[in-house]
């Protein structure tokens, strides 16, 4: 586990990237400690404003159309609760959090290989597979880069999701996911094996039950993959009923109480997605667009890895074994089999993946220790683990990742969003905006846009078109005798508090004058407008603070 800390740390120091506790200031802007997708990380930092700000249930501020306010997602609640606790910057908690939930993650998981009976080697081969695995695109591109090959980018270049990998440096939601996941693991191994031999009341089975609540109301590819493994897993106990009775009532009982404790969260999911507004958000969630080439990419050394594991793994004993086996194959059909868009359901399976794929990397290091000298089994076992788990693929993500980080934001929309009052009246402060800027203004400050996001936006596409036509966006100027007509009907329709443009916008900002709008704070090229009627707010008013 401190191996694993210094290799985060190393790796975020590596990266330049501040934490995000507070501001860095630059020539080239402010550094928000947001090291990578930004566009998504602004939105897990729109909800955790919320919860900060007291809210149990989270809304869209993306949108102004009406809807309830249901997301309640424990990780993010938890990193706004400890940033109203603390008063610290809500980027710098998500990253610290991100970073504590990446080393729990490692710790469950070391501990779920313990309890499945791995040896301690087997078990570091296995926590290498989770922290350094990726995929076998690095061969590719390294043919191509020596005009052997054409080019060719799998799943695992620019794609990071399912890859923990990367996960647990880039992305803190996840990586809190991955820390409960994993630790759903280690109580329900534990807590299957006491049931077995204490019976149903044991003292794993509150872990477990707490674990796979906070985790059915984390993140809801996790839970519902980790369900299907354990279903696959009963459904093969159930045709040996007759020959393991025992074994069947065990994984009957657990079945039912992951079934009811993952299922409240999922459940709750999925009325939230059917909802109107909230439908939006959830259609875009699964569509991945990735094909069979690009995932056989990302994942075949690590199936093959996986696959000199079966033997070792059901030397363990099959009910040991059947669980990480059902979530490789299940993984496996999803992405190759059925060939499925929605390859996001099968987030999570990786961990069992990781397990299989420790016991074959144990295998191969021990083939070549037992056939060679120990400098050529040295150099032979690294050169096929690293073939196996594609840490080449890892290392080039972490290069571009260094390389397209999201550049600094500019210093004078930072002081110019500080403008911005949270609220209005008892309501959310509503800010007519372009699009580019209303991606990062609900995660910077807590306020309300009319288009921000791509998902999570309303008529995403309509409303960019009529930001544009209204002389909103400065980087698509439109006709000036269209913006008036435009920006009239624009503002007869949405109730917006303040507007927050940029100077280049000058046919849209004098006519907001002339309707009777007041510039509260202005620089090089921001301004930051009130809306007629709307009183004077203290934080307009006075010398802007960071966000």
């Amino acid at each position: 586990m401190l191996l694993t800390a210094f290799w985060l740390l190393m790796v975020r120091t590596a990266m330049e990237c501040p934490w995000g506790l507070r501001p860095a200031m630059f020539d080239g802007g402010v550094e928000t400690g947001i090291l990578y997708n930004a566009n998504d990380t602004w939105t897990y930092l729109s909800w955790i404003r919320q919860y900060q700000d007291g809210a149990w249930g989270a809304e869209l501020l993306y949108t102004t159309e009406p809807h309830p306010a249901l997301l309640w997602l424990f990780p993010l609640w938890l990193v706004g609760r400890v940033s109203a606790a603390t008063g610290l910057n809500p980027i710098g908690v998500f990253n610290v959090a991100g970073f504590t939930g990446a080393l729990v993650a490692v710790f469950c998981f070391r501990r779920a290989t313990r309890a499945l009976g791995f040896s301690p080697s087997q078990g570091n081969w296995a926590t290498v597979v989770l922290v350094l695995g990726s995929g076998s695109s690095w061969i590719w591109h390294a043919a191509h880069l020596a005009n052997l090959a054409p080019p060719a980018t799998g799943a695992d270049l620019g794609y990071f999701d399912l890859f923990p990998s990367a996960t647990i440096h880039i992305y803190a939601y996840h990586s809190l996911g991955l820390a409960l996941l994993t630790a759903l693991w280690w109580f329900t191994i534990k807590c299957e094996t006491a049931v077995l031999r204490e019976g149903v009341w044991n003292r794993w089975l509150p872990a477990t039950v707490g674990c796979a609540l906070l985790l059915g109301f984390s993140r809801p590819y996790e839970p519902a993959a980790f369900l299907a493994a354990y279903g696959l897993k009963s459904a093969w106990v159930w045709s040996q009923r007759h020959r393991d009775p025992g074994t069947w009532r065990t994984c009957r009982f657990m079945i039912s109480v992951l079934a009811s404790t993952l299922g409240a969260g999922l459940a709750w999911n999925a009325y939230v997605a059917v909802q109107p507004i909230w439908s939006t958000f959830a259609g875009h969630s699964l569509s991945l667009g990735k094909n069979r080439i690009d995932w056989l990419a990302g994942f075949g050394g690590l199936w093959l890895a996986a696959g000199l594991g079966v033997r070792p793994l059901f030397r363990l004993g099959a009910r040991m074994a059947l669980l990480p086996c059902a979530a490789a194959i299940l993984m496996l059909v999803v992405l190759l089999v059925l060939d499925l868009d929605q390859s996001k359901l099968v987030s999570g399976l990786s961990v069992g993946l990781a397990l299989m794929a420790g016991l074959g990397l144990h295998r191969v290091a021990a083939w070549c220790q037992a056939r060679m000298h120990p400098v050529a089994a040295t150099a032979l076992g690294a050169l096929l683990v690293g073939g196996l788990i594609g840490t080449g693929s890892l290392f080039l993500n972490l290069r571009s990742l260094r390389l397209k980080r999201p550049p600094p934001m500019d210093a004078g929309l930072w002081q110019a969003a500080a403008a911005i009052p949270k609220l209005t009246g008892s309501r959310v402060t509503t800010v007519l905006t372009d699009a580019l800027t209303g991606n990062a203004l609900p995660g910077l400050r807590g306020v309300r846009v009319w288009a921000g996001h791509l998902a999570l936006t309303h008529r995403y596409a309509e409303k960019l078109e009529i930001l544009r036509a209204a002389g909103i966006d400065p980087h698509c100027p439109s006709e000036p005798e269209v913006i008036g007509d435009r920006l009239q009907r624009l503002l007869a329709e949405v109730h917006f508090d303040y507007a927050l443009l940029d100077r280049h916008c000058e046919e849209s900002i004098g006519m907001l004058l002339r309707r009777g709008w007041a510039v509260v704070k202005s620089s090089h090229d921001w301004r930051v407008l009130r809306a007629p009627g709307e009183p004077p707010s203290e934080v307009s008013l006075a010398s802007p603070t960071p966000p």
